[in-house]
């Protein structure tokens, strides 16, 4: 019973960020874990600029396009990078995604519109 209602809980999380992310692509910034990407170092963050739907895949745009440049990465792949634990110090939170838009009569170009972790338990 226990390991249904989390399979059903992570589930809906994946479901979620794919319907926010598609939705926003261009605007959507996700903050993983490269090593559940085999990619070398740390975390990173990347915006996501499209939506593969029959893969059930998005585009991450690299800002270090010198090393990386953009790549495919699976919805559960990217979900279960973004559900890990950033244990440097001031932050101690799970990474997650940043969805912006252009706020309309606010003071600065760029306003927060939708932010969230992502936190799945037991795996993706």
């Amino acid at each position: 019973m226990c390991c249904s209602k989390t399979r059903e809980k992570n589930a809906q999380a994946i479901n979620a960020f794919r319907r926010v992310a598609r939705t926003a692509l261009g605007r959507t910034i996700v903050n993983f874990w490269r090593p559940h990407l085999e990619q070398a170092g740390g975390g990173h963050h990347a915006v996501l600029v499209a939506y593969h739907p029959k893969e059930d895949r998005f585009l991450i745009d690299d800002p270090a396009a010198f090393k990386m440049p953009c790549y495919w990465v699976d919805t559960r792949t990217l979900v279960a990078a973004m559900a890990t634990f950033d244990d440097t110090p001031g932050i101690d939170s799970f990474r997650g995604y940043l969805v912006v838009h252009s706020g309309v009569g606010s003071p600065t170009p760029w306003d927060t519109e939708y932010s969230a972790s992502v936190v799945l338990r037991g795996g993706a």
